[in-house]
């Protein structure tokens, strides 16, 4: 109900797109810092399925174009209070792309169903995936203890770019 359709969204959701690949293209030139304000990420968004106040994957996209363009591995990010169910179902069984969330936990935050920290990936995608749900009422040290070591692990990766996938409600 919050993913209504209306006469523009289509060339919205392109337009967001494409200002996250505009951004990529920037990155894979050289520029070392690049920011794509594109609304929303879209992490919700799989294959097959949209929701969750998202159209397209931006983050997503982003990433395989830019595997698709010379980067061996990509990390995404997420620190969207809701877990990025469709970014990870995208990559779940992928080795070249690294995903990353911090989210309040399933047991009792939308999406509900996905984002349980023993769902580190499938086959070749083995360990590239790395969730962080959040106990209730986390404060602000223990917040950041935690997007510390999930961005330690993210360097871990050794990754060519990192794309930030950023929801404003935590």
């Amino acid at each position: 109900t919050i993913t209504g359709v209306g006469p523009d969204t289509y060339d919205a959701a392109l337009g967001s797109v494409a200002t996250a690949v505009t951004a990529a293209a920037h990155t894979l030139q050289g520029v070392p810092l690049t920011l794509a304000l594109s609304r929303p990420p879209g992490h919700h968004v799989s294959t097959d399925v949209f929701g969750g106040g998202c159209y397209l994957n931006n983050a997503a996209i982003t990433a395989q174009w830019m595997r698709d363009h010379g980067a061996d591995k990509v990390a995404i990010v997420d620190i969207d209070f809701h877990h990025g169910n469709g970014t990870q179902a995208i990559f779940y069984e992928r080795g070249d792309v690294f995903y990353t969330s911090l989210h309040g936990h399933p047991d009792r935050c939308f999406p509900y169903f996905t984002g349980y920290a023993d769902e580190t990936g499938y086959g070749a995608g083995r360990g590239t995936t790395l969730n962080v749900p959040m106990p209730e009422g986390i404060e602000g040290p223990q917040y950041l203890a935690r997007l510390e070591s999930t961005l330690a692990a993210t360097a871990a990766q050794r990754p060519d770019a990192v794309i930030v996938s950023l929801g404003f409600d935590t």
